[in-house]
């Protein structure tokens, strides 16, 4: 880098001058990506960062308790419902924010409990009723045509 004109050394700092502009318009803005791109580009250009590094952080923060949030509000809504792969999927999503899921997971064994004696109940109908045709069958003499025996179902 030997020789350095005027007109090289004022191209710089109009690039530099640019950069720290866009820096500066980037902080007031709400773009992480423009804002990362504006800290890269004043960085090799040496204008000073910090304030944009800081505005970044505040940026991925707010990005962050954002997404809590809407995983809190997504947990409470499915708390409130009978969907259980909703429920189950709002509970992985809450513990990733690290949202207390003792609640949720609660009801979640509410709702497998209720399942598992709706099949049970469903189960002792079908024996039941199984039975019930068999009964029926033998009445007929065990002479039930295919019609009459799926109709008895």
């Amino acid at each position: 880098m030997g020789c350095s004109t005027p007109y090289a050394q004022a191209e710089r700092e109009r690039a530099k001058q640019t950069a720290a502009d866009e820096l500066t318009s980037a902080i007031a803005g709400q773009s992480m990506t423009r804002l990362q791109q504006a800290i890269t580009k004043a960085g090799q250009h040496g204008v000073d960062t910090t304030k944009g590094r800081a505005r970044l952080t505040e940026l991925r923060e707010a990005e962050r308790a954002r997404a809590k949030q809407a995983a809190a509000d997504e947990l409470a809504s499915a708390m409130a419902g009978e969907d259980m792969p909703k429920l189950q999927q709002a509970i992985t999503k809450a513990q990733q924010h690290e949202i207390d899921t003792a609640d949720a997971s609660a009801r979640l064994t509410q709702l497998i409990e209720a399942a598992e004696r709706r099949r049970q109940a469903v189960r002792e109908w079908v024996a039941v009723a199984t039975s019930f045709v068999s009964w029926l069958f033998h009445l007929k003499g065990g002479r039930a045509t295919q019609f009459e025996y799926t109709s008895m179902l």
